[in-house]
């Protein structure tokens, strides 16, 4: 009898966890997401799980954030722009996504607000990702960016950590880096793709999927605890593995890091296409087709080594950025 009740008094609580956490979660005084936004995806890595919503509160902000049908952030979009108006799909990592702010607040919505305010009607997709680096923005464009009928594709390149996330051999050095995405080298001056590694996956796997699907409660708990802790222990570590991208010269690995991140990014492998796929264990992958203009730029407070390269490579010019108003939002979204 004592169990049952036990287990009765249990059930209770738990359920009474996840209703304070469905009614009050953006309003308790702690750091949350009130829903999993991220799921496995067989091409890259890691996408948004279409349809999905969730409040997520920090210190500093507090923010809804929506994903569409096509795990883009922002409202439904039809499949083609309307007659008139330019498309302007914007591919990035956490910067672009924006989950620091408001969704008329993010990069692609201020974009297409100041081109309509100047007479140039214009709608801008969020393509923004938190965690991607390069290689899955270029096999995303490929693979369903371009079916969305885009006139023109802006790139906004992070250099504090897209180059790890685009080179195999400094996401095993870096803290936060992972080999659970798709990676690109460059072998005899052709841009070849190295096989997926599939994130090590357990007999529970299928259960937390359900969970943080249908439980707050159990996104709470990762959020708000297990991933808090872990970004915590290794702050410091991350900060002196990706300053490294300000050497001058650049070390050997990461010269490779930015000879691969410099092709993704303008989807050249050297001669206008993919060469020997070295048997079985690489995929080819063409040259985004022609169509859409494709631009690369970044920016960021005393560009350093990096802005040369980056204005010789795109054909832009790079300059320092203005301070943002929020510093420390942009600091939390540099850590992915």
């Amino acid at each position: 009898m004592r169990w049952r009740l036990a287990a009765a008094g249990t059930l209770i609580g738990l359920a009474l966890c996840e209703l304070l956490l469905r009614l009050a979660g953006p309003w308790l005084p702690v750091d949350l997401t009130t829903r999993a936004l991220q799921e496995l995806h067989p091409v890259y890595g890691v996408f948004h799980r279409p349809g999905a919503s969730a409040w997520i509160r920090d210190p500093e902000f507090k923010t809804f954030v929506r994903f569409n049908r096509e795990g883009l952030r922002g409202p439904e979009i039809p499949s083609s722009p309307a007659p008139g108006v330019t498309r302007v799909l914007v591919l990035g990592d956490s910067f672009v996504e924006g989950a620091e702010v408001e969704e008329d607040q993010t990069l692609p919505s201020v974009m297409a607000k100041r081109l309509t305010e100047a007479g140039f009607a214009a709608e801008a997709l969020n393509g923004g990702v938190r965690g991607w680096g390069t290689a899955q923005e270029y096999l995303y464009l490929t693979d369903q960016g371009l079916a969305l009928h885009p006139d023109i594709v802006v790139l906004v390149l992070y250099v504090g950590n897209d180059l790890v996330d685009n080179s195999v051999e400094l996401s095993g050095l870096a803290p936060d880096g992972t080999f659970s995405r798709p990676f690109f080298v460059l072998d005899r001056g052709q841009l070849v793709q190295l096989p997926a590694i599939p994130a090590l996956a357990s007999a529970i796997d299928p259960l937390l999927h359900v969970a943080r699907s249908h439980f707050t409660l159990v996104n709470f708990l990762e959020s708000a605890v297990a991933v808090r802790l872990a970004y915590a222990d290794r702050a410091e570590v991350l900060r002196s593995v990706h300053r490294l991208v300000f050497a001058d010269p650049p070390p050997t690995q990461w010269e490779q890091a930015w000879a691969v991140t410099e092709a993704v990014s303008l989807g050249s492998d050297g001669g206008g296409g993919c060469g020997d796929t070295g048997g079985d264990r690489r995929a080819q992958h063409p040259v985004p087709p022609g169509g859409g203009a494709t631009q690369s730029a970044t920016g960021r407070h005393g560009v350093g080594p990096p802005g040369p390269r980056l204005s010789a490579a795109s054909g832009c010019r790079v300059e320092s950025a203005p301070a943002p108003a929020a510093a420390g939002r942009a600091g939390r979204a540099a850590q992915h």
